[in-house]
């Protein structure tokens, strides 16, 4: 495909297991992407990890209580899987729906949201590592960020949290004999989790642009993403090359999503990242008999896109926030 995107393995194997734990064994397609850091003369860089790492469990529900989701049999390894990993929905419930999770035996996972609802038994789910920042970026930052003592001479890694609002910043620490991944207080950060809907920004300080490759699986089914109140920095999850847009994004749908408006101040505000660095506005115009995307100057923007590899800013306007249900991954044969 074009785009920056190339599937390496394009099948999708399911093969049952035998015996009660009703589990799936099941690959995604594989493929990378080109991830481009724009140099420090064209502004910050919105990006996103877009593939995610390949699945370690898939299996079919028995009873689901809340943050506790059941299985029959023994089919997990005791406490194999911990908060750096997260379980998503695949079919019943709320298909793309994920929470972190907390713990595990070997027949029930302990979550840290409740992502319950509807996981009658018989509903799928699966389980996969998150994306860390040695995972992105490489242990060794292969991905050719600059390094530093200290952070104010390396580039910047800055992860917001959309609920707290914080941000932690992360550096490639290299001081000629040590090396690693540490935030602005020198923690290891190497294994910093990126959710699923996080997209990060950089603060690059040459000049210059960096690109790197990102391999990882290509995620086939929908993604339940929360929008909260505020800023959010918003992950693609998609790897489509130019086919996945505004318009076909499911960020505004009839029932729900972003806050539409007759001018952009009053509707939830989308900011995406130009090649020159800096951010154009866009929203959702709706003044009661036409709708549709428009820029801040009203131009139609229904074919703008959201790239791989990227991320955008969300500002949602309301008190309260959503689920954006990003459209499930077309596969081409």
């Amino acid at each position: 495909m074009k785009n920056k995107l190339s599937i390496l393995i394009g099948a999708i194997s399911l093969a049952a297991a035998a015996g009660a734990s009703a589990q799936t064994a099941v690959t995604d397609p594989v493929g990378y992407i080109t991830v481009t850091v724009n140099g420090s003369a064209s502004g910050l860089s919105f990006i996103a990890p877009t593939l995610v790492n390949k699945i370690e469990f898939a299996g079919a529900t028995s009873t689901t209580t809340g943050t506790t989701i059941n299985f029959s049999g023994t089919p997990l390894t005791a406490g194999a899987y911990g908060p750096g990993f997260y379980v998503e929905v695949s079919t019943g419930g709320v298909p793309g729906a994920w929470s972190s999770i907390a713990s595990n035996t070997a027949n029930a996972i302990t979550t840290t949201t409740d992502i319950s609802n509807g996981l009658a038994a018989g509903a799928t789910v699966r389980i996969r590592k998150h994306v860390t920042v040695g995972d992105f970026f490489g242990a060794t930052n292969t991905a050719g960020l600059k390094s530093g003592g200290e952070i104010g001479v390396a580039d910047e890694v800055r992860i917001l949290d959309a609920t707290s609002k914080a941000i932690k910043k992360v550096f490639f620490y290299d001081d000629g004999s040590t090396t690693g991944w540490y935030d602005e207080d020198f923690n290891e950060a190497q294994n910093l989790a990126i959710p699923p809907q996080q997209g990060i920004f950089i603060v690059r300080k040459l000049a210059t642009p960096v690109s790197f490759v990102r391999v990882g699986s290509v995620k086939t089914g929908p993604t339940a993403l929360p929008v909260q109140t505020g800023l959010n920095i918003m992950a693609v999850t998609r790897a489509v090359g130019a086919s996945f847009t505004l318009g076909n994004s499911a960020l505004k749908t009839p029932t729900g999503g972003v806050q539409s408006g007759a001018e952009s101040g009053a509707a939830d505000s989308i900011r995406i990242a130009q090649p020159n660095g800096s951010l154009k506005n866009y929203f959702h115009y709706d003044d009661g008999s036409t709708a549709g995307w428009y820029d801040e100057d009203f131009n139609e923007a229904t074919t703008v896109q959201l790239k791989e590899g990227t991320a955008f800013i969300l500002v949602r306007k309301p008190n309260t926030g959503f689920v954006w249900t990003v459209p499930a991954e077309p596969i081409a044969p």
